[in-house]
This record gives structure tokens, C-alpha cells and sequence, in this order.
């Protein structure tokens, strides 16, 4: 400060005698004190200001919109960002499925958390197998969220009675990096088929089998139920869907062990009682890398678990295959074989819960 303008700021609040009168000295230390008060209080109030953190931001990478998957991830982050705004708060990015989230996630570090993605893929990313040559020990799981399967669902029309019908034929394996294309073209080949490979977005495939263009894709879904994407087009086309015989997945597990296989009984398929047989399958899980803070981690998972009735309200299939509970999820992971960790976040709250965490 200027010394005349710190005069002038005195003398407007403390009403102090003009120059040359008596106490001088007593004057200036009282002026003293008050510029010392006031220059405390400015450096005080920025600092308490600005004493709580700021939420950690994150991005999760999810399925396409068209997907009925992305619902799942729309309900869960309305919770999480509902109540956990003071920690956490997430934005939802659209992906090409489970193999492109792995890549952001693991390999570019571009988004801190994969919502959707398929557990063949994480094992394959945790371990170095598959497309990823590097393996990625820092990988952490944070939660389970539904059981589903990879069917090959086509037109009706196109006469395509089994996977050999594929052979020569224009067929959407999925959108380019998603499990459905990489889990596509690995089976098929293991079997000598060779359709004539036409990968796309979810939305292109959709109006390409309306308009007869290709005769299938392939698009995760409920064991139960069709997909969002395959109820667009049930409205202009007849389709249903195509699995594997016993022979055939035995031949497939030769080349890759990581498949998980689910078997499909007559009338278990809501609009397509009639199919039946043997189906890729996986679990979608949600994953993150220990860079992700542990007290993020905790709130994300236990805000998801403890207000799952809101969860389920705006997407029922929620814990399809798998269950709803923390003890479920503690069973599920315990069995399932060369899965990452959990993250420290979520140990901390199962055993908030009372439970005892396998060690494995």
C-alpha cells in the first residue's frame, strides 16, 4: 500500500485524529495493529474459503446409447452423483463396448472408470492376452452388475437356422473394439466360418437390418429378454436368435478358455420362446485402476448398494444372474478366476458391513 492511501483507509474506520495532534506514536501503533488485523483477516478468509476439496470428477466410460446397458449406467450415476456429490461426481462417455473401454481405461488412461465392460475383457487386460500385449497390474474391480449373453440374432427372412448359415453372408459382428466383435470373429474362426464381416455402431446395425442390408448382428442382452436395439428392429423385421451346440463350444473353449458359456432353455426368452441352446455369456462389471482414490472407490459402492431400491426402479434387471446384495457380489468374485482385486475402497466397505473378505 501506498502510505497516503493507507492513511485514508485508517481514518475512514477508526475516526482517528488528523496529523500533528497529540500521541503520535500511540496513533501509528494503533493504525499498525488494525493493518495487521485486516491484512490477517484477507489472507484468512481465501483460505477457509477454499479448505474443503472439490468433488473428484470422473469419467466412466459406458456402453453406446442405443445399448439398453447405457440405462444401467444412467441409473447408477444419478444415485452415485445424488448422493455423493461431495466426493464424487461422473460423467458418463459413450464407447464402442467392453474392448474399447478396456483401452481407455488400462491402456490410454483417458477415463478413470469402465461401467460396462464384459469380464473376458478385464481378464485378458489384467493378464496381457488377447489384443493387449502388456499386462496391467494396477487394474481394481469395483462392482457386478448383470449377467447377460452374446446372441446372434438375425432375420427371420434371411434363412439362417444355424451358425454354419453364417458362412458368405453379410453379418455385424458388433462395433469395432466391443466384446461382441472380438468374441464374434474369435468363435466363428474357431469354427472355419467365415461370414463377410460388415462391424458398425450399434444404431447403423439396427438400420441396416431393417433395411435388409445384413442378415444379423451380434448385441448383448439379457438372458431373458431382447435388447433395446432388437425390439427397434422386431418392429419392421422377424428375427430371433442363433447359438452354438455342445460340440461346438467344447471346440471353441479348446482355443480359448475364457469363454463362459450359458445354456438357453426353450421359453426362457420373452418374445422368443422358441430358442434354445448354447450362448457366449459374460458379466458386466465395473472397473477402475488403483490411481482411482480409495475414499471415491468407497463411496461409489456403497452409495450404489445402499440405495439399490433406486437403482432397480430405473433398471429392474439390475443384478440379473448375479444378485443384488454385497453378499452376492462377495460370491461372485470369489469364484470367478483371473479377475483383478477389488479396489481398497471396496474392502473397506464389505468389511464395514461386518463381512469377511476371502483372501483371494
Amino acid at each position: 500500500f501506498q502510505k497516503r492511501s493507507v492513511e485514508r483507509l485508517f481514518f475512514s474506520f477508526g475516526n482517528f485524529p488528523q496529523k500533528n495532534e497529540p500521541c503520535l506514536k500511540e496513533k501509528k501503533m494503533k493504525k499498525s495493529i488494525i493493518l495487521f488485523l485486516i491484512i490477517v483477516c484477507l489472507l484468512t478468509v481465501p483460505v477457509f474459503g477454499y479448505a474443503k476439496e472439490a468433488p473428484h470428477h470422473v469419467l466412466i466410460a459406458t456402453s453406446g446409447s442405443a445399448s439398453s446397458y447405457y440405462l444401467c449406467s444412467q441409473a447408477m450415476w444419478k444415485v452415485i452423483n445424488k448422493y455423493s456429490s461431495d466426493v464424487v461426481v461422473g460423467t458418463l462417455v459413450e464407447t464402442g463396448g467392453s474392448y474399447d473401454e478396456c483401452n481407455r481405461v488400462g491402456v490410454m488412461k483417458v477415463a478413470d472408470i469402465g461401467e460396462q465392460t464384459a469380464m473376458g475383457a478385464i481378464q485378458e487386460l489384467y493378464v496381457g492376452a488377447g489384443p493387449f500385449k502388456k499386462a496391467h497390474p494396477e487394474l481394481r474391480m469395483l462392482f457386478a452388475d448383470v449377467m447377460g449373453l452374446y446372441p446372434f440374432c438375425v432375420r427371420v427372412a434371411a434363412n439362417i437356422n444355424k451358425i454354419e448359415d453364417l458362412d458368405g453372408r453379410l453379418y455385424n459382428p458388433g462395433p469395432p473394439g466391443s466384446g461382441e466383435e472380438v468374441l464374434t470373429r474369435s468363435a466363428l474362426k474357431a469354427l472355419g466360418i467365415k461370414p463377410k464381416y460388415r462391424p458398425s455402431s450399434v444404431g447403423d446395425a439396427v438400420r441396416a437390418m431393417k433395411n435388409r442390408q445384413i442378415v444379423g448382428y451380434t448385441k448383448f442382452c439379457a438372458p431373458d429378454s431382447l435388447d433395446a436395439s432388437m425390439m427397434d428392429i422386431a418392429t419392421a423385421q422377424k428375427i430371433t436368435w442363433i447359438g452354438f451346440t455342445k460340440e461346438q463350444t467344447k471346440k471353441i473353449s479348446m482355443i480359448n478358455p475364457l469363454f463362459y458359456w450359458y445354456k438357453v432353455e426353450k421359453g426362457t426368452v420373452k418374445r422368443l420362446p422358441e430358442v434354445s441352446g448354447w450362448f457366449i455369456a459374460t458379466v458386466l462389471t465395473g472397473f477402475t485402476t488403483t490411481k482411482l482414490p480409495q475414499i471415491v472407490a468407497y463411496r461409489i459402492v456403497r452409495d450404489i448398494f445402499e440405495h439399490m431400491n433406486e437403482v432397480l426402479v430405473a433398471y429392474p434387471k439390475w443384478g440379473i444372474g448375479i444378485g443384488t446384495n454385497v453378499k452376492d457380489q462377495i460370491k461372485f468374485f470369489s469364484e470367478v478366476k483371473g479377475m483383478p482385486p477389488m479396489h481398497a475402497g471396496v474392502i473397506q466397505y464389505w468389511e464395514e458391513l461386518g463381512f469377511k473378505v476371502p483372501s483371494k
